[in-house]
């Protein structure tokens, strides 16, 4: 055998050795229990706390929120509360004090059976598409909870996330401007997900992206579109649907969901 030849072999068993050597470490950690739940990095990063009951909540100037089915109120914030964007179109200088504290991307209060979130976003916010990448970097807020009355969206992205079964499917209403609403989970590569079930959504519309995810699966659906708002199908499953929109608004359904949709335009 050449010598080249047996320096390539060489280098092959190395990797090899190298490479079965690796696995079996993790393999033994792993046989240990030594390693960390997806639940355990997600409290390492999001700091959980309980609230009252909640019938209204109000979301102004925030890049993420998620609105989750849950037994119980709960608001879930982020620990490194910090725009990642914070600073960059700045151009004035700005002098800032030794140890002082930057402002957080996300504040909240309730105050009676109203949660307020705020954010420091001011324009309106249309990201109808979202890799999951880019939603890492974000200040995420969650709020968890039996269904509530009424959202009022405003210069926000809002993921509502359905019921894992029909027989739990809850109904909302949602007043969004100037906004992007996503209605179920967005996956990518054509991957559909876990279905997400809703009963009854009313969704009213200025200047708004709203989204139906594949796998949102929606018994009633009402929305009233102004001011250039556009709700796009992406292969949902509606039951029925009643539409009105002016003429600047957008409506891009799927042939079959268009069949079960009641048009009016005024």
């Amino acid at each position: 055998m050449k010598t080249s030849n047996k320096w390539l072999l060489g280098f092959f068993l190395a990797i090899l050795l190298f490479s079965l050597g690796i696995h079996a470490m993790l393999y033994r950690e792993y046989r240990k229990n030594h390693f960390i739940t997806a639940a355990q990095m997600h409290a390492e990063g999001f700091e959980k706390t309980s609230i009252h009951a909640l019938r209204i909540i109000s979301v102004d100037g925030a890049i993420w929120v998620n609105l989750i089915p849950a037994d119980s109120f709960a608001l879930e914030l982020p620990r490194i509360n910090k725009d990642p964007d914070a600073g960059l179109f700045q151009t004035q200088p700005k002098v800032r004090l030794i140890g002082a504290a930057d402002n957080p991307a996300i504040t909240w209060r309730q105050s009676g059976d109203t949660l307020f979130i705020k954010g420091n976003f001011t324009q309106p916010l249309h990201r109808p598409w979202s890799a999951w990448y880019y939603r890492n970097g974000l200040p995420e807020v969650s709020i968890l909870g039996p269904e509530v009355d009424e959202v009022l969206l405003n210069n926000s992205q809002l993921y509502v996330q359905g019921a894992k079964a029909p027989v739990k499917s809850a109904s909302a209403r949602f007043i969004a401007r100037n906004s992007t609403l996503w209605i179920g989970m967005q996956y990518e590569d054509g991957h559909h997900g876990p279905a997400e079930y809703f009963d009854s959504l009313d969704i009213r519309s200025a200047n708004t992206i709203t989204i139906l995810n594949s796998p949102a699966s929606i018994h009633r659906l009402q929305m009233q579109l102004t001011d250039t708002s556009l709700v796009n199908d992406q292969f949902a499953t509606l039951d029925s649907s009643v539409i009105r929109s002016t003429p600047e608004s957008r409506i891009e359904f799927t042939g079959g969901n268009l069949k079960k949709n009641q048009l009016i335009i005024h």
